[in-house]
């Protein structure tokens, strides 16, 4: 028999809110399971620089928040759906706390702001679920070499932080 792993990243207010009960809901009417992996902090999805057209699919709300609209707390406002989907015995983990953030500063910023991003994230997402995380994915698949070593000192049992066909440790410049 053959087996995919199901990893769902939930990036905006909107999926949050809408997106992930309903992909939760499908998948225990389907006795199908998942991993879930959620941005815990400020929906600044208004600020997204990446590929136009994609944009056009958030909605018009989403499109402005951060921008012209204030960004919703997406832990703070979602925390109920949150912990319902993790309770449905979804297993959950950190996906950023600032995903906007993250994507467009990561590759170029200091050790500070990983730090901070990665300690929001999970703060809040132990605040939800009464536990730390045991899995984390990095947003847009771009991680830094200091967020990998974070990521280990965290203890994480995985991470999902790039593509691949099996699982596998990443190594950067010869250090895994």
């Amino acid at each position: 028999m053959k087996r995919i792993a199901l990893k769902i990243d939930v990036n905006t207010y909107k999926g949050t809110r809408a997106g992930a009960p309903a992909l939760a809901d499908l998948l225990q009417r389907h006795g199908a399971q998942a991993t879930f992996f959620f941005s815990l902090g400020p929906d600044q999805s208004g600020r997204d620089s990446s590929d136009e057209s994609l944009k056009f699919q958030l909605g018009l709300a989403s499109r402005l928040y951060g921008r012209t609209l204030p960004a919703p707390d997406i832990g703070a406002r979602c925390h109920g759906i949150l912990k319902s989907i993790g309770d449905a015995g979804f297993e959950t983990g950190v996906l950023a706390w600032n995903r906007i953030r993250w994507e467009q500063h990561i590759l170029a910023s200091d050790n500070r702001l990983v730090e901070v991003e990665m300690d929001r994230a999970c703060q809040r997402f132990q605040e939800i679920f009464g536990a730390a995380p045991t899995a984390c994915a990095a947003p847009a698949w771009r991680a830094s070499r200091h967020a990998l070593r974070l990521e280990q000192r965290k203890g994480f049992q995985y991470a999902s932080d790039c593509r691949g066909s099996y699982p596998f440790l990443p190594v950067v410049d010869g250090e895994p």
